[in-house]
């Protein structure tokens, strides 16, 4: 094996010696004295990069030719240097950096021979020539025939290959590869791609290529090189630059100067790095990159910094370079642009730093040209279909009433609804509140609401108004726009008819005979305001319909936040109809979509959402679990749906309180002026009529229940109240078979119905009528598991169902009821928290946890025998202590030891959790 110590410089010898060529050329005793035969000293403290040396060292071994191409300052000669240290060949390996006297045939071969008889490689049939040939061919193939008479390659690295002015050299260098491939290894470093014939290299796989990509330093990489230059900086910060410098080795390092020059800044305040680091940047690209450009070239980089990535009939068009796809490939040779990949094929990008010096260049040398250009650019995109780069360009230009119209030709309207989108809003900032035309005041009206101006936005609505013409496009604007502020001022009335007149005007737009399809964006919106609305007014059917077609049309548009609020204000409709299956399905489909979205542990979701989760809980029997559900605020939520949210949170927790034995903590309960009329207004009457029954106090309650409305609820209320108080002759309003399975009604009304009638029976002495409409009640009920109703029923109502008989049997899931809940954690609760009522909504896994499973595991402590087993089915069919023991032929006293030991050994605290857990376990 050879010594490495050959890729160490060989003493100079005297021109001509040892038959190396004697006519040498101009200059040429001043560059022998010079280190252009060694590689650049390496940095002080070098990062080492062991993926790229690897990555060179793998091409050396497998290529001819390897090719190292970047822009200035991308890190090419230190990684050639640092590799030579240690090149991983077991090859002679030869340095010589090119320069402006290394141009011509003549020039370098002569520092190439000179080069590798300094490293000591012998040439003796090229020493053998008189001098240096005209025919440069004939040198080159006796260069190849000594090289091939070697019994192991030789690696050339040429640094500054751009430097090659004559076109013979990259015709001369393709010859001795295509002679000694065997014996020869060129690893050349360059700015710009040599004029060899690379294709035809890349096809038959006798070329790698190190590129700007590869050369980018890594986060972890420029980390260190910062950390070399003293520079210690926070994940965000590093971040930051590495960014903004896509890994550019030049960028870092230049990074590391400005904060070498401003020691007493603060690294984290960042001035350092966007204030100094921009100054030298400029004068670094400046001179290496844009000075080095012929005018014609120059001008067309300056021209085209406006767009990125550029391609060439846009470049043509702002340039007026008919040649601009062939100035594209140049500036692509030379690594100043690089071209895109994927879908953007044929089209360029520079490097975001340069971008950055080119527009400051061309708004400081022609400010006079940008408003030309970015309308050549605007409307050459907005022919193509690129609305955002054409709004973008055509407001860079001032053309304020061509955005508009662009704006409302292309429905983007809605977009500007939605601030989470961010670039719509972005476009259209700069509108002056005097361009004039009713597309540009529709346009400002629908951009002001994105930013929750609602004073600008009803202003620029009455200004589009009235300047408002014939055009149905204009009129599809406008109504989304009109929408979208009724809904944003709580209006219902309003967002109904703006509604319907959205959709009258887009069956005015016409494409050829035919109406356009509705975009499933636009028709998201108007179905989820749609279904808010009848929502607030309490259509609750309606609203589950509507709402499930705005969940349709969000899956179709791909709105996935559009999608989950949509599913939660639906789970919520049905919920409060008492479709508590259907509820808790939507809630946990919901759950699951939120979890696949990651969303924030924090928000736990939609509010609407998780009052919904909590209504099905809190009538289910599941108190503690209801208001462990609830949400903090509803805040969040859009103003159509909050005071819908609010009253039926407060509902919810009322309920909860009261199963719980705790309806002095019932403090919040709105006044009902505060509240709209209607269903809301009934809602909270009946909680205030169950509180003040529950604190006994009929007679307040009967006052209370007096001003409720004609509604059914408001007949079960006063009947309720008034049956309470001992007024048994007002129950005659009450027809609960008219109102049985009504779908516009909800089930729990239903069931109160038929349980206040049995009340009614019960206070006539009519047991048998008690009994039947008891057992309605019950059957009403079961499907959906509803609790509720039951267990607020008077004492004289519940004793019908926990009798021996018919009723007892259909009633027996009742006792199933699920038990209250531990307590859940709240650790972000502050010390003024009340009890029970989380400061932050449960996230979605927490909330599917405590809708299913709201007691403890099943734990047997010990097998139960044959007579606690006949026990534990007694009590599962409802009988009391007395009538078990009967029933057994044992004393009270025996019956009450089996059930003390049937609770041990179950784990449980109470009766109706044994028969619950016994039935989990296939014991009874």
């Amino acid at each position: 094996m050879p010594d490495q110590s050959n890729t160490t410089l060989a003493r100079p010898r005297p021109p001509g010696a040892g038959g190396v060529p004697v006519r040498l050329p101009a200059a040429a005793d001043f560059l022998m004295l010079t280190t252009m035969y060694s590689p650049p000293r390496l940095p002080r403290r070098p990062v080492l990069r062991e993926r790229l040396t690897a990555q060179l060292t793998e091409a050396v071994r497998e290529s001819p030719l390897t090719l190292v191409s970047a822009p200035a300052g991308s890190g090419k000669t230190t990684l050639a240097a640092s590799w030579l240290d240690h090149p991983g060949v077991p090859w002679r390996v030869v340095w010589l950096t090119l320069s402006e006297a290394t141009g011509s045939p003549e020039e370098f071969w002569f520092f190439v021979i000179e080069a590798l008889s300094r490293a000591g490689v012998d040439l003796p049939h090229t020493a053998s020539l008189p001098g240096l040939p005209q025919d440069y061919d004939a040198l080159v193939t006796q260069l190849a025939t000594d090289l091939l008479n070697r019994a192991e390659p030789v690696v050339l690295v040429l640094d500054e290959v751009e430097r090659l002015s004559d076109a013979r050299v990259p015709h001369q260098l393709d010859l001795l590869l295509r002679l000694a491939s065997v014996r020869i290894r060129l690893v050349l470093l360059s700015r710009v791609d040599p004029l060899l014939p690379m294709q035809r290299y890349r096809l038959t796989g006798m070329m790698s290529q190190i590129r700007m990509a590869d050369l980018a330093f890594t986060r972890e990489e420029a980390r260190e090189l910062l950390s070399g230059s003293g520079i210690d900086l926070t994940e965000p910060m590093v971040v930051a630059l590495h960014d903004r410098t896509r890994g550019w080795a030049a960028g870092l390092q230049l990074a590391a100067l400005a904060r070498e020059h401003r020691p007493d800044s603060d690294p984290e305040a960042g001035d350092w790095l966007l204030g100094a680091q921009d100054a030298n940047l400029a004068e670094y690209l400046t001179g290496e990159i844009l000075a080095a450009q012929p005018p014609h070239l120059r001008d067309f980089l300056l021209r085209t910094s406006i767009i990125d990535p550029v391609c060439a009939e846009l470049a043509e068009v702002l340039t007026g370079d008919v040649g601009a796809a062939m100035s594209l490939m140049t500036l692509s040779h030379q690594n100043i642009l690089v071209e895109a990949a994927g879908d953007l094929a044929g089209c360029y990008h520079a490097h975001p730093l340069f971008r950055e010096l080119l527009r400051a260049q061309l708004a400081y040398e022609s400010p006079e040209l940008l408003p030309g250009l970015h309308e050549r650019a605007g409307r050459w995109f907005a022919d193509a279909g690129i609305v955002d780069q054409a709004l973008a360009h055509l407001a860079a230009a001032g053309c304020w009433e061509e955005v508009a119209h662009l704006v409302v030709r292309k429905g983007l309207v809605g977009d500007l609804l939605r601030p989470s989108l961010g670039w719509p809003l972005q476009r259209v900032a700069g509108m002056p509140a005097g361009a004039p035309g009713a597309e540009v005041a529709v346009v400002r009206a629908a951009a002001a609401l994105g930013r929750g101006d609602l004073p600008a936005c009803d202003d620029a609505l009455g200004a589009a108004t009235e300047q408002a013409g014939e055009d149905s496009h204009l009129a599809v604007a406008l109504a989304t726009t009109r929408l979208a502020a009724a809904a944003s001022h709580a209006d219902a009335e309003g967002a109904s008819a703006w509604a319907d007149r959205l959709e009258q005007a887009w069956a005015a737009v016409a494409d050829g005979e035919e109406p356009a399809p509705m975009p499933a964006d636009l028709r998201a919106r108007l179905l989820s305001t749609r279904g808010l609305a009848q929502l607030h007014c309490g259509d609750l059917t309606a609203a589950t319909a509507t709402l499930g077609r705005a969940v349709g049309a969000c899956v179709e548009g791909g709105l996935g936040a559009d999608h989950v609020a949509n599913l939660g204000r639906r789970a919520l409709a049905e919920a409060v109809l008492g479709h508590l299956k259907h509820a808790r399905e939507l809630v946990d489909t919901t759950d699951r979509l939120l979890e696949e979205q990651s969303v924030a542990e924090e928000s736990g979701g939609p509010a609407a959402l998780a009052v919904a989760a909590a209504w099905v809980q809190v009538e289910a029997g599941a108190a503690e679990a209801a208001l462990s559900l609830l949400p903090p605020s509803s805040e969040s939520a859009e103003p159509l749906e909050r005071v819908v949210l609010q009253v039926l949170g407060v509902v919810v927790r009322s309920r909860a309180l009261r199963a719980l034995g705790r309806p002095e903590e019932v403090t919040d309960l709105p006044d009902l002026e505060d509240v709209p009329s209607g269903w809301l207004g009934d809602l909270l009457a009946q909680e205030r009529v169950a509180s003040l029954l529950a604190a006994a106090d009929p007679a307040a309650a009967q006052r209370e229940a007096a001003d409720s409305s004609s509604g059914v609820r408001g007949v079960v209320l006063r009947t309720k109240a008034a049956l309470a108080a001992g007024v048994g002759s007002s129950v005659t309003g009450l027809d609960p078979a008219s109102v049985e399975h009504a779908d516009e009604l909800p089930v729990d009304l239903q069931v109160e119905a038929w349980l206040v009638q049995a009340q009614a029976r019960l206070a006539d002495g009519s047991r048998d009528q008690a009994v039947a409409a008891v057992r309605r009640a019950v059957r009403r009920a079961r499907s959906e598991g509803l609790r509720r109703p039951f267990r607020e029923a008077p004492p004289e109502v519940r004793r019908l169902w926990a009798a021996q008989g018919t009723v007892a049997d259909a009633a027996r899931w009742l006792a199933e009821g699920a038990v209250p809940a531990r307590p859940v954690a709240n650790r972000s609760a502050g010390p003024g928290t009340p009890r029970s009522v989380p400061a932050r909504a449960p996230a979605p896994a927490q909330r599917r946890r405590l809708a299913s499973d709201t007691a403890e595991e099943p734990i047997i402590v010990e097998a139960l025998s044959a007579r606690e087993t006949e026990v534990l089915r007694h009590l599962a069919d409802l009988l009391t202590t007395e009538e078990v023991a009967e029933a057994m032929f044992v004393s009270v006293n025996t019956v009450k030891s089996h059930i003390r030991s049937i609770l041990r050994k179950l784990s449980v605290a109470r009766r109706n959790e044994a028969i619950r857990r016994a039935r989990e376990l296939n014991v009874i």
